[in-house]
Order: structure tokens, then sequence, then C-alpha cells
């Protein structure tokens, strides 16, 4: 294969109009839907846009849109999400992705549902818990569930534990039995 000869310049020009930063935003939408278009152009032609829960101004995923596109409203997200437009998953961070790429995913999940299988298992009292209150009251948060029990999750260090409750709402995340529907400013809604 032949190399390709660029130059510094043509090769910021190329990564600027990839991620849409070259050219001025377009004009604000004319209407709800038209935006809600752009912003699903706008996270298909990204492929996927990181959420960051750490914001000094507003959160990643809101700053990377409004910087694309003008009149952008962070309630879109949440419409897409809980519409079945986009979903939340890790790609090389949690990320915002178009659903027409879900099945590009299902061998990852596959490897999550049998890598968590065991640890769903040794919980399987809260995991019914859990899924038993999603199933009757919709999305929720994790601070939604009560529990006094305390596990070490696969992200806990020596020192620490958390509720049983949130660590199932992970595992169950992982194997896909749950996803993510929406926000209320960093707290995950799981259904």
């Amino acid at each position: 294969m032949k190399p390709i000869q660029t130059t510094k310049r043509a090769l910021r020009r190329f990564l600027l109009e990839k991620q849409l930063l070259l050219y001025p935003r377009e004009e604000r939408a004319s209407s709800a839907e038209e935006l809600r278009k752009r912003v699903m152009d706008v996270i298909r032609q990204l492929e996927c846009v990181q959420i960051d829960p750490v914001s000094a101004v507003s959160p990643n995923q809101h700053l990377t849109l409004a910087a694309r596109i003008a009149g952008y409203e962070q309630g879109i997200l949440n419409e897409l999400l809980r519409e079945n437009e986009v979903f939340e998953y890790f790609a090389n961070a949690a990320c915002i992705i178009p659903m027409e790429h879900y099945p590009i995913f299902e061998p990852v999940r596959q490897r999550l549902r049998e890598r968590t299988s065991a640890s769903i298992d040794m919980i399987q009292p809260v995991i019914e818990q859990v899924l038993h209150k999603l199933e009757s009251e919709g999305p929720l948060p994790a601070k939604s569930f009560e529990s006094e029990q305390r596990v070490y999750g696969y992200w806990d260090n020596v020192n620490a534990k958390t509720k049983a409750t949130s660590h199932a709402l992970n595992l169950l995340m992982d194997a896909a039995q749950i996803r993510i529907v929406g926000r209320e400013g960093n707290q995950r809604l799981f259904d």
C-alpha cells in the first residue's frame, strides 16, 4: 500500500471538518423537530458523543453538541434516550451512540453477560428487587433504591463498599437487561 502524503495544515483541516468544527454553525432550527433532527445528524456524523459527569460549565455531551448546533437544548438528549433513538454505553468511555449501532455492541454485551453472571447470581435477591421496582415504577435513578447491604463492586477499592442495589443496577446495565433512558443532572435514569 502506498503511503498518503499530506501536510499538517491539510490534516488539521480534515480533523476539524470531520468533527464539524471547521465551518460556522447553521442558523437556529425553525422547529423543535428540526432541532432534534440536527442533533441526531451530528451524533451520527460524530458516531458517538462522550459523556462526562464532571462539568465546570455544563456536562461534556451538551458542550459538544452546543458547539456544533445553534440553539441546542439539553433536554433533547433525554428525549432521544427515552425514545430509543440513542443509547448510552461504553465505547472508549461512557458515550451517547445512535441506536442503529446497538447491534454492533452485541459481542461486547455477550462478554459482559458472561463476566457478570457469577456476580449477578451472588446478589440474585437484590437483582429481583431492582427489576421489580423498575417494572412497577418506571425509570429511576440509583438513589431511589434502598439497601442496607453493602458489597464490593468491580470499581471499588479495598476500603470502600457500595449499596447492593447500585451494584445490581450496574451489573444489569452491563448485562444489557436494563439501560439508561435519561438523566437528571448527573443521575442516570435506569429502565
